[in-house]
């Protein structure tokens, strides 16, 4: 809205460009130039350029400054600061370290999104999007306005404001009464009352978040494979999609990546096997059951739903655990990655690479098990290191197998993404990556 990056990721998970007219490797994915389009005018009323580039992606690369370790954990090892190079005002380029064929779609993440060099102070920021900044109170609103220089033609709305509601119930009456445009990131028991108004469509994005479970492997009792092993064959998953998506949700593989994304690997369901996670954890030395740490849960209603169906199936295996909802102000500094009983739901990401990587990997960034598999490490560089596509599936293949059957993270399902836009409102748009698309937003009475 505010900003935009150099790709975006199209309907079909492909990158396209967004503020690059083109973009091309003439090496096989080791160097990579970026061409502006031309007169791209951001906030300020100055033209963008690549030293605008060049300064974002550099600081981006930061985990202590712009991206908080996603971009700098995705690209870890494969670009550097000094690899940036703004060739002329319109074309920047990527000396990368060594191969990568997936770097346009990190070029699409929104910790790739261009701002105007040497800002330091993000008060006011300053982008090239469809909209400028207007007024901001956390917990309250965020309010921008059209901006009428927009390079690819002024959306057809004057404002945008977002409006932040504790409770559901608030939100939807909000939405209903007509108060409110659109309703973002809706839970799915508020879907039936928004249908039966007759006049309102809902947007899904499909599989857009995975919701795992993570347990810890470096700490009791979940350093005991056969625990994580009993723990996972006490889950039925059609149940959990059933009971906690609200029809909105598909089966997860104790893997991050969705049956329709291209890498899917197409692994067999995993098993649900009550008698013989009781048989494993007897053998594990729990005979008369284990009570576990205690779940820590943001508190999301697509998460509390889904923890709740998974604490009543592990009980009936003798499996026990406690759950503290944590809201989100504190839980990924205080519960992601500190805790070794802990469950969240993650967007889906660019493409599989980024996922793997950043969650999978030994040194991944986000690495919730903490487990270290160089055969896992070595399939997803093998993929990111090769342009066959077929050899690319072969390895992500692989490199999902043993995810599912090494790994300690569970996931159970996905989860949709849904939004509701009212009967006044047209052009909004969605996609499993991003959240809602308002560049071409209007309405009518």
């Amino acid at each position: 809205m505010i900003f935009e990056a150099l790709i975006d990721i199209d309907q079909d998970m492909r990158p396209v460009g967004r503020l690059a007219e083109s973009f091309g490797t003439p090496d096989g994915g080791a160097t990579w130039d970026f061409t502006l389009h031309r007169n791209i005018m951001m906030h300020d009323g100055e033209p963008l350029t690549s030293e605008d580039v060049r300064f974002c992606i550099a600081r981006a690369l930061d985990p202590n400054e712009g991206s908080g370790n996603s971009l700098a954990g995705q690209l870890k090892g494969i670009l550097r600061p000094q690899g940036i190079i703004a060739v002329d005002d319109r074309t920047v380029r990527f000396v990368l370290d060594k191969k990568y064929v997936f770097f346009p779609t990190a070029m699409a993440t929104r910790f790739s999104r261009i701002y105007r060099a040497g800002t330091k102070n993000f008060d006011r920021p300053v982008g090239s999007g469809p909209f400028m900044f207007k007024s901001f109170k956390p917990g309250q609103s965020f309010v921008a306005t059209r901006f009428d220089k927009y390079w690819d033609g002024a959306p057809g709305v004057e404002r945008v404001e977002v409006n932040n509601y504790p409770e559901e119930s608030t939100r939807l009456a909000s939405f209903l009464d007509g108060d409110d445009d659109v309703m973002m990131n809706l839970d799915t028991s508020s879907a039936p009352a928004i249908l039966a108004a007759g006049d309102r469509t809902i947007i899904e994005e499909k599989d857009s978040q995975w919701v795992p479970v993570a347990l810890d492997t470096t700490v009791a009792p979940f350093d005991n494979p056969d625990v994580v092993r009993a723990i996972k064959l006490a889950v039925d998953r059609d149940q959990v999609v059933a009971h906690a998506m609200g029809g909105y949700g598909s089966i997860g593989y104790d893997e991050p990546i969705p049956a329709d994304d291209n890498f899917f690997a197409g692994l067999p369901l995993p098993t649900y096997d009550p008698d013989a996670a009781r048989d494993l954890l007897a053998k594990a030395g729990y005979g008369n059951g284990i009570t576990l740490p205690t779940l820590e849960v943001l508190d999301l209603p697509v998460v509390l739903s889904m923890v709740l169906v998974l604490q009543q199936q592990l009980k009936d295996v003798g499996i026990r655990f406690d759950i503290n909802r944590v809201p989100a102000a504190t839980y990924w500094s205080t519960s992601f990655l500190q805790r070794p009983f802990y469950s969240n739901a993650l967007s889906r990401r660019s493409t599989a690479d980024e996922t793997l990587k950043l969650f999978f990997s030994s040194d991944g960034a986000w690495n919730m098990s903490k487990r270290k598999d160089p055969e896992i490490d070595q399939a997803i560089e093998s993929a990111a290191n090769t342009t066959d596509i077929e050899e690319q599936k072969r390895q992500y293949t692989i490199a999902q197998r043993l995810i599912a059957e090494r790994d300690s993270t569970i996931v159970s399902a996905h989860a949709a993404r849904l939004s509701a836009v009212g009967a006044n409102v047209s052009g909004v748009t969605a996609n499993p990556v991003h959240t809602l698309d308002v560049r071409k937003a209007g309405t009518f009475t």
